[in-house]
């Protein structure tokens, strides 16, 4: 999001299902101006976009920011983001915070709730394209509707 934010390359498009290749990246990623936020593309002004854009301003000026990954999933994108944008990072991640006991949460934070080597080898197991991968942030609020979507397209995807 930061690359898209930075070089708005959904501008210099001419319909909204033109694909649209995201500059300066490890890997080419291509995407259509209707996948990109309506706050990015500063179309509209809602108060999402406005607690965005304070978050960004926030991290711009932060020490660092904590990531819920971990660096073998992603190598590339973590190099790029600390060495392209300058910034520090750190990988915590996967957290699952399903630890419910007073022994449970006194482990976390020193280790996963699952083994990075385990979900690496999971996820080489898969057939390329075949995995969803979604992250909601932890300021995410769907309204009952919308979780139904979610809900009907990760079920569609996995037919």
């Amino acid at each position: 999001m930061e690359s898209v934010r930075l070089y708005e390359p959904f501008k210099n498009v001419s319909s909204d299902s033109e694909p649209i290749a995201l500059p300066n990246l490890p890997h080419d990623i291509t995407f259509i101006k209707t996948q990109v936020n309506p706050h990015e593309r500063r179309e509209i002004e809602t108060d999402m976009g406005k607690l965005f854009s304070e978050v960004k301003e926030s991290e711009l000026i932060s020490y660092g920011v904590i990531v819920n990954s971990f660096y073998e999933l992603e190598p590339e994108y973590s190099n790029h983001y600390t060495k392209v944008f300058g910034r520090r990072a750190w990988h915590i991640g996967p957290l699952l915070l399903c630890n419910v006991d007073i022994e449970d949460k006194a482990e976390r934070g020193k280790k996963a709730s699952i083994d990075k080597h385990e979900c690496i080898e999971w996820l080489k197991s898969k057939k390329p394209n075949s995995v969803v991968y979604l992250c909601f942030v932890s300021m995410t609020n769907f309204t009952v509707a919308q979780l139904y979507k979610i809900a009907m397209g990760l079920e569609s995807s996995g037919q």
